[in-house]
């Protein structure tokens, strides 16, 4: 793992970057923190963190150096830094540690092969055997890492990011701001075939795909281009690794879809959407804006906005515990059966029933 930027930083320093107020004032303000570490993990000369009350008591045994935490969780302990909003502060703080991985220098690569009608906006890096095709436009301060390929007449917004060996299909449009992780391909033909004839008939795939701006994509994602107009990633939507998006589906914006889902063509999911892990959603389907979908759960019918569901089917989240509840007293409920069988038998066979 590369080092951090910032190999060490003070204790007040930390405190500076997340507004956060130090318990013992200025007594600890100069000790130095080299890393940060989970709680029950963190040394001598570690940061750590406790968002969550049922964690406080693990404090007590942490040999951090320091603990960021809220008042009622840190505040009696002479190593905390109180703060408003623990997670968002451990976010600023593992920013100041984070060490990006390395882009390529300003310029091309002399292994880059870029079409003599690409329009290369300025200070964008691209990487080593880059392929940048007819007609693609990069905005100012793009970067494209080693081995990606953009097709033909691709559109790169400003100070997008595209990891190694991505891959980016013809005519597709990637907006400002965009991360897209390594591995993933952006605008292939959906899984579109007729049965005539005795064999699978392809049906060509015109559309495009639109990526809005400050969509990250995680790592050997898949989004597919429309079969006609465009497959759309809404803006600020967050994708992990391992997605498979098919053809038209619309998300709206700030969704987060976690790692293995899979979505159906012409699918539309609203905005602020959540999907957990390994879940999925049938052809055509829509999901109101802020709906929920629990890991592993499969989608046959709409959801409305602020809906939660899960299970496979997937059901109202409620009625779903409930069911599973049900199904857990199932082993007692058959012994009730036996028991009531029996009993029932021997008063069918008694001389006096």
């Amino acid at each position: 793992m590369a080092a951090p930027h910032n190999p060490s930083l003070t204790v007040g320093r930390i405190a500076e970057i997340c507004g956060g107020r130090l318990v013992a004032g200025e007594r600890l303000a100069g000790r130095v923190v080299r890393r940060v570490a989970a709680i029950d993990a963190a040394g001598e000369d570690a940061l750590t963190w406790c968002a969550e009350q049922r964690l406080a008591a693990k404090i007590a045994e942490s040999r951090a150096v320091a603990i960021i935490g809220s008042e009622d969780v840190v505040g009696a302990d002479e190593r905390g830094i109180v703060v408003e909003d623990p997670e968002l502060a451990i976010a600023q703080v593992l920013d100041a540690f984070f060490s990006p991985p390395q882009p390529p220098a300003l310029g091309a690569h002399p292994t880059a092969v870029i079409h003599p009608t690409a329009r290369l906006g300025t200070e964008t890096a691209i990487g080593a055997y880059a392929v940048i095709g007819e007609g693609v436009v990069l905005g100012d301060g793009a970067v494209i890492h080693e081995g990606v390929s953009l097709g033909k007449e691709v559109l790169i917004g400003e100070a997008t990011i595209i990891y190694d060996r991505c891959v980016i299909y013809d005519r597709c449009r990637i907006g400002k701001g965009v991360i897209i992780h390594a591995g993933a391909v952006i605008g292939a033909d959906s899984f579109g075939y007729i049965f005539r004839d005795g064999r699978h008939r392809k049906l060509s795939h015109l559309g495009t795909v639109v990526i809005e701006d400050e969509v990250e994509i995680g790592a050997n994602t898949c989004i597919d281009r429309a079969k006609l107009g465009a497959t759309r990633i809404g803006r600020g939507t967050k994708i992990d690794d391992l997605v498979m998006i098919a053809h038209n589906v619309q998300f709206g914006p700030m969704c987060i879809v976690t790692a293995q889902c899979g979505i159906a063509g012409s699918t539309k999911v609203g905005a602020g959407v959540t999907m957990g892990g390994q879940s999925g959603i049938s052809h055509g389907i829509t999901m109101g804006d802020g709906a929920r979908i629990a890991a592993k759960a499969t989608l046959f019918k709409d959801v409305p906005a602020g809906g939660a569901v899960s299970g496979m089917p997937a059901q109202d989240h409620r009625t779903e515990l409930r069911d599973r509840a049900r199904v857990r007293k199932l082993p007692q409920l058959l012994e009730r059966v036996a028991a009531l069988e029996k009993r029932v038998a021997e008063l069918e066979n008694s001389a006096d029933h």
